[in-house]
């Protein structure tokens, strides 16, 4: 699994993005993970991700933490895999850009790491590259 396919919910995912440096190791503590695999949930479990792949998922109590990594403390938390949006319509041409960044924005808040927007607009592949380029926080998004 990817990380651009985590969602972090309760706001997890903005200490990461702010950072400019690159760590061994990106490390969850603590979090409840909802693998979305059947109706259960993992209590106090330690996500490991190193680069953009997740390294191991294990109980809290049992799991050594990597040298050099960010550790986010999750207690009281959840993990779980992003969403995707299939059926997206963003802004076209004549509205705002402002508002169309507003709506990517709040697709990762809300845990939508993928959309598929069903119009296809230049602007829209702008928004893409920014979103690409890490200038402006976003899913990634497929359209027509």
């Amino acid at each position: 699994m990817r990380l651009e396919g985590i969602a972090l919910c309760a706001g997890l995912v903005l200490p990461i993005a702010v950072r400019t440096q690159v760590p061994s190791a990106v490390v969850f503590r603590n979090v409840t993970v909802v693998p979305m695999d059947s109706e259960r949930v993992l209590a106090a479990q330690t996500v490991i991700v190193r680069g953009s792949a997740i390294e191991s998922v294990a109980p809290t109590a049992t799991s050594l933490l990597p040298a050099g990594a960010i550790v986010i403390d999750g207690t009281g938390r959840f993990l779980m895999p992003g969403l995707t949006d299939m059926h997206v319509h963003l802004p076209g041409p004549a509205a705002p850009v402002e508002r169309a960044e507003a709506e990517l924005f709040l697709y990762v808040a809300n845990g939508v790491t993928t959309a598929r927007s069903m119009m296809g607009f230049d602007t829209h592949r702008r928004l893409r590259q920014r979103v690409n380029t890490g200038e402006l926080l976003g899913p990634t998004s497929v359209s027509s």
